[in-house]
């Protein structure tokens, strides 16, 4: 059955694009057919996907959309795990996303300018559709590993009892950095490999894949 994940934050620089393209890889990595719709008007996933090279073995299709995303244009798309990659605002095309999506990934730092931004980000799901299913991604920003990425997994956790917060969370790394054919599993990087194949694993256990 096709699934759609958001990936939805109003702020700017938590890592929307870093984490959609990441995630459709490790997808493609455990043989899921899986592909990115880019709806920010800097498509960096689009651009990415332009500049690699057609040899690229970790390549997937990358969708550009000027305009609205529709119901159509989801079943006119044959992979099974489609992911949706946003702009940092919150406005009525996200409403028609929100609708569209079977769930919803806010990645989100432990700051508290970050916090103030996903919780703005809650509301506005909320408040489109109650029943969405909600996920939501630590992503540490600092170069390094502190108690702060725990502490706002429990303060989220506290908060927001009908939301999902995953255990895994991902650290800043070199091997982050979007450039043409190359994400983590192209670097070696086994901490970065393994942050996001853990991550995976968790997301996919959680929506039943």
């Amino acid at each position: 059955m096709k699934k759609v994940l958001l990936i939805l934050n109003q702020k700017g620089g938590v890592g929307k694009s870093t984490l959609s393209i990441h995630l459709t890889r490790a997808f493609k990595e455990k043989n899921y057919k899986s592909a990115v719709i880019d709806t920010d008007m800097q498509g960096t996933c689009m651009l990415w996907s332009k500049q690699n090279d057609r040899n690229f073995t970790g390549s997937f299709v990358v969708y550009g959309v000027d305009g609205n995303v529709d119901k159509r244009d989801i079943n006119s798309i044959d992979e099974e795990l489609i992911v949706i990659d946003t702009p940092p605002r919150l406005n009525e095309n996200n409403k028609e996303l929100i609708e569209l999506s079977n769930y919803i990934i806010i990645p989100a730092a432990p700051t508290n300018f970050d916090l103030w931004a996903t919780d703005e980000t809650i509301k506005f799901i909320k408040n489109v559709k109650p029943s969405t299913k909600i996920i939501i991604v630590i992503n540490n920003i600092s170069q390094n590993r502190s108690n702060m990425e725990l502490d706002l997994k429990k303060l989220l956790e506290k908060q927001y009892t009908d939301i999902y917060v995953c255990d895994n969370m991902i650290y800043r790394r070199n091997a982050y950095i979007i450039e043409p054919n190359f994400t983590v599993f192209e670097r070696k990087n086994d901490k970065a490999k393994r942050e996001i194949i853990n991550l995976v694993n968790e997301i996919l256990d959680y929506i039943g894949e």
